[in-house]
């Protein structure tokens, strides 16, 4: 069964032109909705998208360190961490918090530093009283940039 629509040119951008017009209306009652309730015109200028640009990053860090932080602790609290597994991701952690927003920079380098010790503890070069106090003062970081 074959169904066939003859539509001219003419019509089919009168559709488009309606389908245009009715997107506009859509968006500009929704705009209007939420400016509507703000006391004032407010524009946002390019400080504000920078803020915004940077609140989204700073949270995007703190769920990546958080959850490479639980990653590491769990790691850790084996008797005997596997070598191996421990310097894969403490190479993981490094390469992805290297860089990151400014906000997040000493939390970033705590979480770093106990990647480290956790390396260094897994080979027996350290022990491991110094890697708690490490993954203590990495959660510690966090903790700071979660509080308000």
């Amino acid at each position: 069964m074959r169904i066939e629509f003859a539509v001219s040119r003419l019509e089919a951008r009168a559709w488009i032109a309606g389908g245009v017009a009715l997107l506009w209306l859509l968006v500009s009652l929704l705009g209007y909705g939420i400016t509507h309730q703000m006391p004032e015109t407010h524009w946002l200028t390019r400080n504000h998208w920078k803020g915004l640009h940077v609140h989204r990053q700073t949270r995007r860090d703190l769920q990546r360190l958080d959850q490479d932080l639980q990653q590491l602790a769990t790691l850790s609290r084996r008797a005997h961490p596997d070598p191996v597994q421990t310097l894969t991701l403490a190479q993981r952690i490094y390469y992805r918090h290297r860089t990151g927003a400014v906000t997040t920079t000493v939390a970033r380098h705590a979480l770093i530093q106990a990647a480290e010790m956790a390396v260094q503890t897994s080979y027996g070069a350290q022990e491991r009283w110094q890697l708690i106090v490490a993954l203590q003062d990495a959660d510690t970081q966090l903790q700071r940039l979660r509080s308000p």
